[in-house]
């Protein structure tokens, strides 16, 4: 080594040993750098990896959605059948309850006419009597046609009072043996 130093001039070695040293630099940065590359790129991987199992899983969490929201769906469209049904229901039920109540109205427009007419029969020739007046066909036909028309009227009401009760339930019936023939 010494014949060799002596041999090339100082310049020379020393560029021989710094190139050297910035060989062995260079080789030592070159591992460090291949070090930090593979660990970098383990990294990656790990990430990629990682990144995998959360895109999976989201893709499950994703269909599982998918799934609950048609469930859901369906059960609405079911629910709103059902509103739809008994939203028909009531409206048949009101419109029943509308055709009863003006049924009732008639019915009783129709009562008080029938009691009304025989009233009005029995308060004119009453009427007439306590007027001092005495009537053209005789005290006796206006009593008869008073007492006719209040027979009417408390059989009317007889109706009413039977209706009623029927109604409520408390009406019970007289049977008897009867020979159809």
């Amino acid at each position: 080594a010494l014949a060799v130093n002596e041999a090339l001039p100082l310049s020379a070695s020393l560029a021989i040993v710094l190139a050297a040293a910035i060989g062995g630099w260079a080789i030592a940065r070159l591992r460090i750098t291949r070090s930090e590359l593979a660990a970098s790129i383990q990294e990656i991987v790990d990430h990629n990896q990682a990144l995998s199992v959360m895109t999976r899983a989201n893709e499950d969490r994703y269909a599982e959605l998918l799934e609950a929201k048609a469930e859901v769906d369906q059960k609405v469209a079911q629910r709103t059948r059902e509103l739809q049904d008994a939203t028909n229901q009531l409206s048949a039920t009101l419109n029943k309850l509308q055709e009863l109540d003006r049924a009732k109205t008639d019915f009783f427009n129709n009562v008080s006419h029938e009691l009304r007419s025989p009233l009005t029969l029995i308060l004119a020739p009453l009427e007439e009597l306590i007027g001092g007046r005495v009537p053209v066909t005789g005290q006796r036909a206006v009593y008869e046609t008073m007492h006719r028309n209040a027979s009417r009227l408390l059989r009317l009401i007889n109706q009413l009072l039977d209706l009623a009760k029927i109604d409520a339930g408390e009406m019970k019936l007289a049977t008897t043996p009867t020979d159809l023939s």
